[in-house]
């Protein structure tokens, strides 16, 4: 009876997958699959390969970025429906299959993680020679670290309390895949304290065809990180450096938003099976570190601040919405830049406030004491700005910051599972993850409740207490 269970929902589960086939062109796809061309939707940008090139770079390393890009179209061309895990078969051409296969079941093990989807692939030979390989540019350039760099408030302090040798070192990947986010990274490496520029690296995957893509992008740090650990082999540089701090990297796998699958994606437990695939494939593990994981935001801003190395840190952006876009009524110069109720930026107001530095970024919503928000913008510009989804957006970061604070009375048997995860990807005891874990959740109530006790007793940011829980 179990084997027929069994193969019933296989069955059930194969005729509600997703196929897609990467081909070459000229190549007829899979009947029935989602083509994808290399070269037309996914292609490798080889200026961009050029940055890397310390040596040249492998036929495996080629592969990897080319799977890499069409694992983040496939996950961006398929919208999730009210059943959040999809089921995702991907057929790949690649010039090195042999190797592939063998990887294949690690590969999808660390999406299943960060993504929360069943993937299954297959890969098959390319028909076509690689591309003319690119002359390694760089002589004496081995840096000591990677840091994955975002031009957030997390990365930018990392790379500004880094000894200056090591900083000057230093290679940065930046996803630079705008104007806009261009001049964010070029602002906030200018902003860092003087000293030799690091060496920066973009992403070389370009994606084309996309149409209403699925907004929730869980892979967006897998092809990050992806690119981070080719640099690192290509490199032969020590480590990988995750700028997160504990907050952001373990607070959304303790806290789930509705429905959805934990993100996972700057959290130890997704970069430890990401090395082990790559492990898989290349026969060497990256050294992924979590410098900032046991330490709150507000933590690693007093830090900077009392070496006097925070630099101009309001030039970062934590802010996760393109307010401009959403609010196009109102002038750039009267709306400022980022909106101020997003996770993101109430916890950068909160990490200012730990710190005990001044925040002068500019928020839309921008009055913590408000009695609601509607009131929070400034008066020039209140003009029926705040809608139903901001008020969404709000509720949510306060429900997650304040639920976050209250895992801190957990027993140990709820935070056991967590603190094992964390053990096994950082390779230190199960006790000694508890211990620390406690401390970054006690660390984290008393900041929060510090925070909103500041704030008088009907600031709309002190509504959530309110809430029925």
């Amino acid at each position: 009876m179990t084997l027929r269970i069994r193969g019933v929902v296989q069955q059930c589960v194969a005729e509600h997958a997703h196929r897609f086939d990467a081909h070459e062109s000229g190549v007829v796809p899979m009947r029935g699959a989602h083509p994808i061309c290399i070269g037309e939707h996914v292609r490798i940008d080889p200026k961009q390969v050029a940055a890397y090139c310390v040596r040249e770079l492998e036929l495996l390393d080629e592969d990897l970025l080319l799977v890499a890009g069409v694992i983040w179209f496939v996950d961006r061309s398929t919208k999730r429906t009210e059943n959040w895990e999809r089921d995702l078969q991907v057929r790949i051409a690649v010039h090195e299959p042999d190797a592939w296969r063998s990887a294949a079941p690690k590969l999808a093990t660390c999406l299943g993680l960060v993504t929360g989807d069943r993937w299954v692939f297959e890969f098959v030979a390319r028909r076509r020679p690689r591309i003319p390989p690119t002359a390694p540019l760089f002589d004496n350039a081995w840096p000591g670290l990677v840091l994955p760099y975002s031009g957030g408030l997390d990365s930018y302090l990392h790379l500004a309390t880094l000894p200056s040798e090591e900083r000057s070192r230093a290679w940065l990947l930046t996803a630079e895949n705008s104007t806009r986010a261009r001049g964010l990274v070029s602002r906030t490496i200018a902003a860092a304290p003087t000293g030799p520029s690091p060496h920066r690296l973009g992403i070389p995957v370009r994606l084309s065809g996309l149409e209403e893509p699925e907004r929730s992008f869980r892979t967006r740090t897998f092809v990050f990180f992806v690119c981070a650990a080719i640099a690192w082999k290509s490199s032969g540089a020590d480590r990988i450096e995750i700028a997160e701090n504990g907050q952001g990297a373990l607070g959304p796998s303790l806290v789930t938003i509705g429905t959805e699958y934990p993100y996972l994606a700057t959290h130890p437990a997704f970069t430890s099976l990401l090395a082990e695939f790559l492990h898989a494939l290349w026969g060497r593990r990256p050294k992924f570190v979590h410098p900032r994981v046991w330490h709150t935001k507000g933590e690693v801003l007093a830090l900077a601040a009392a070496h006097n190395v925070q630099g101009r840190w309001e030039q970062t952006r934590s802010c996760s919405r393109n307010i401009r876009r959403f609010k196009r009524r109102i002038t750039d110069h009267e709306l400022g830049r980022d909106c101020g109720i997003c996770g993101g930026c109430m916890l950068r107001r909160l990490a200012a406030k730990v710190a005990g530095v001044e925040d002068r970024t500019t928020y839309v919503w921008s009055d913590l004491r408000a009695a609601d928000l509607d009131r929070a913008p400034a008066r020039s510009v209140r003009r029926d700005l705040t809608k139903a989804q901001d008020r969404k957006i709000a509720a949510t970061s306060l429900v997650c910051l304040t639920s976050l604070a209250e895992a801190a009375a957990r027993p140990d048997e709820l935070l056991y599972a967590e603190a094992r995860l964390l053990a096994n990807s950082l390779t230190i005891s199960p006790a000694e993850a508890l211990t620390r874990l406690r401390r970054l959740l006690a660390r984290h109530m008393t900041e929060w409740r510090g925070f909103t006790d500041s704030l008088p007793r009907d600031s709309w940011v002190r509504a959530v207490e309110m809430l029925p829980s």
